[in-house]
């Protein structure tokens, strides 16, 4: 039989998959998704691309905002079956970076951070066994190639300014601190 507790406790990671994505320990966390879809498309947050990316990457080209605005003279034709003209959609940028806000004690003078991601890659699967005589030849498809990743980080607490740590080895991801009293 099955408990409330046990089912809020499937909830809960299943959103929290569906969500973010696999953390270290799950069976997912090497996971591959096909090219067609990326872990943009795959996660609907938790999903970050580097700041000094090219455009073309930080950039959804599916993703248009339109803002809400009405071009042209500020006198409405009088006309309630046509449609105002609207400005230009806008490009959407993708995330590259989410803040958290942690209490401390004032005495403190450093905390540790876990930091933890998954890399993706575009990479050509495994070879697959060789096909029978007579099939047709596949052609090779790339795959996201996920490689968990975590790092703990000891930071300092400013007096003041915005210090900057960056993880090794981490491809570019960064932590900064702000403190205030």
């Amino acid at each position: 039989m099955t408990t409330a507790a046990e089912v809020r406790a499937s909830l809960v990671e299943t959103l929290k998959v569906d969500l973010v994505g696999p953390w270290p320990g799950h069976p997912l966390e090497a996971e591959q998704l096909r090219e067609s879809e990326p872990p943009s498309r795959w996660y609907l947050t938790g999903f970050l691309v580097p700041s000094a990316a090219p455009e073309a990457q930080r950039h959804d080209p599916e993703s248009q905002e339109i803002v809400d605005a009405v071009v042209g003279s500020d006198e409405g034709t009088g006309d309630d079956d046509v449609e105002p003209d609207r400005a230009p959609a806008r490009k959407v940028f993708l995330p590259s970076s989410l803040g958290i806000s942690v209490l401390v004690p004032a005495s403190a003078a450093s905390l540790v951070a876990e930091v933890s991601w998954g890399d993706y890659q575009k990479v050509l699967p495994p070879e697959p066994a060789p096909a029978p005589p007579g099939a047709p030849v596949r052609t090779p498809y790339k795959v996201w190639q996920r490689t968990q990743r975590a790092h703990a980080i000891r930071l300092p607490i400013p007096a003041e300014g915005l210090p900057r740590a960056e993880i090794p080895d981490s491809r570019g991801v960064c932590v900064y601190v702000s403190a205030r009293t």
